[in-house]
C-alpha cells in the first residue's frame, strides 16, 4: 500500500488496514478453513475457486493492469528510471568497499594529488571528480564522511566523524596535493534549524548542530568555537596546496523531491522555490566561508547553477524531464554531472587567472 501511494502511511491509514487484514483473516478462517477442514463438497471448492478468480481480475484489472508504470505512462522513461533506479554514482576501493567514511585513495601513476573532503552531499560528486583526476593526470584521493564536516579538532563532530582530527590534516599534507576540493552542507551544522521553504519543512536535520558541541558547553555556546575551526582548518588547508577548491553550500529542498514528483505525477512540470528562501538559509554560512582569506582559494557557488541558470531566481530541484537531487538535498547523477560540469569550468577559469 505505502508503495502504490509512493508516501508515508498515516497513523489512520495503517490503523484502517490491520482492521481489514483482521476482517478478512476472520472471513478466510470462517468461511474457508472451516468448509475445507470439516465440510469439504466440491460446491465448496468451486466456491473457493471461483471467489480467487474473482479477487484475481479484480486486483489485476484495477491494480496491476502494468502496475506502477501505467500509473505514470506520461513519465518518460528516462525520467522514471531516475525516480526509481535512483543514485548511481559512486566511487569503490579496490576491495569493492563503497568510499563512504573511508579514506580511499587512487594512485595512476602521476605526480600530483587531487584531494576531495566532505560530508555526504560532496560524496555524491565523487565519481566524477574521481574521473576529472584521471583525465588530468592527477592521482585521487578522499576523505567522505556522513554528516561531518571536517575539521581538524575532534571536538567539533564527537560522534562517529572519524577524520576530524590532526591526523588526517598531516595525511593530507603528505601528499602534497596540487588540488583539495572542500565542501560540507554548512548551514545544518551552524544555523541549528532545518530548512523551511515555506510549503515544507525539513525534518530530521537537527542532530548535525547538536553534534557540533564542545565538551561542557551547550551548541549555542560552543558555535564561535566550532566556526573558528572551520576556519582555520580551510585556511590551514590552504597553505598545503596550491588551489583550495571551495565549495560553498549546495541549495537543498525541505521534502523529498522524488516522493513530490511521483505522488502529484509531475511528469513535465518544473519543481523550484523562491531564490531569496535559501539565500536567507545560507546567509550566515556564507559570511563564515567568506571570513577565510587566501590568494589561492577557488570558491564556487552551486546557487548561480542551481537558483538561476534555468528558472530565474528559482533553486530548481526538476525542469522537464531532469531531476537535480535524490532526495531533498542529495544530487542525483543528473545533478552530479551538470554541477561538476560546471565546477570544472569554473576551476580551469580560476587557475588560468591565478596563473596570470
Amino acid at each position: 500500500y505505502r508503495i502504490y501511494k509512493y508516501r508515508n502511511v498515516s497513523v489512520y491509514e495503517e490503523a484502517f488496514l490491520i482492521t481489514v487484514s483482521l476482517i478478512l483473516s476472520y472471513f478466510m478462517w470462517k468461511f474457508i478453513e472451516q468448509k475445507f477442514r470439516y465440510d469439504f463438497t466440491l460446491k465448496t471448492l468451486f466456491s473457493f475457486i471461483s471467489l480467487i478468480s474473482i479477487l484475481n481480475i479484480f486486483i489485476y484489472s484495477y491494480g496491476n493492469d502494468q502496475g506502477f508504470i501505467n500509473r505514470y505512462s506520461n513519465f518518460s522513461e528516462d525520467l522514471l528510471e531516475e525516480l526509481l533506479i535512483g543514485e548511481k554514482s559512486g566511487v569503490f576501493n579496490e576491495d569493492g568497499e563503497p568510499c563512504f567514511n573511508l579514506e580511499c585513495d587512487f594512485n595512476f601513476g602521476n605526480d600530483q594529488y587531487l584531494v576531495l573532503i566532505g560530508d555526504s552531499h560532496i560524496g555524491r560528486i565523487a565519481k566524477q571528480v574521481k574521473s576529472y583526476s584521471q583525465k588530468n593526470n592527477y592521482n585521487y584521493h578522499s576523505f567522505i564522511q556522513g554528516g561531518c564536516v571536517f575539521t581538524k579538532e575532534s571536538y567539533a563532530q564527537k560522534y562517529g566523524c572519524q577524520f576530524n582530527n590532526n591526523d588526517t590534516f598531516e595525511s593530507i599534507k603528505k601528499l602534497n596535493p596540487k588540488i583539495i576540493i572542500y565542501g560540507a552542507r554548512l548551514p545544518v551544522y551552524v544555523n541549528g534549524t532545518c530548512m523551511d521553504t515555506g510549503k515544507y519543512v525539513e525534518k530530521n536535520c537537527g542532530g548535525y548542530y547538536l553534534n557540533n558541541s564542545v565538551p561542557n558547553l551547550s551548541p549555542e555556546e560552543s558555535l564561535p568555537y566550532v566556526i573558528s575551526d572551520i576556519q582555520s582548518t580551510i585556511y590551514e588547508l590552504s597553505k598545503i596546496t596550491d588551489y583550495l577548491v571551495l565549495l560553498y553550500p549546495i541549495p537543498n529542498h525541505a521534502q523529498d523531491t522524488n516522493e513530490i514528483i511521483l505522488r502529484n505525477k509531475l511528469s513535465n512540470e518544473s519543481l523550484s522555490y523562491p531564490r531569496t528562501v535559501w539565500q536567507d538559509r545560507v546567509e550566515f554560512s556564507t559570511k563564515v566561508y567568506d571570513e577565510i582569506l587566501g590568494n589561492n582559494i577557488i570558491r564556487i557557488y552551486p546557487e548561480k547553477l542551481f537558483c538561476n541558470q534555468f528558472i530565474k531566481d528559482e533553486c530548481v530541484a526538476k525542469i522537464g524531464s531532469q531531476i537535480f537531487y535524490s532526495d531533498g538535498n542529495h544530487l542525483s547523477t543528473t545533478g552530479a554531472e551538470l554541477f561538476t560540469d560546471y565546477l570544472f569550468l569554473e576551476m580551469n577559469n580560476e587557475e588560468l587567472s591565478f596563473k596570470k
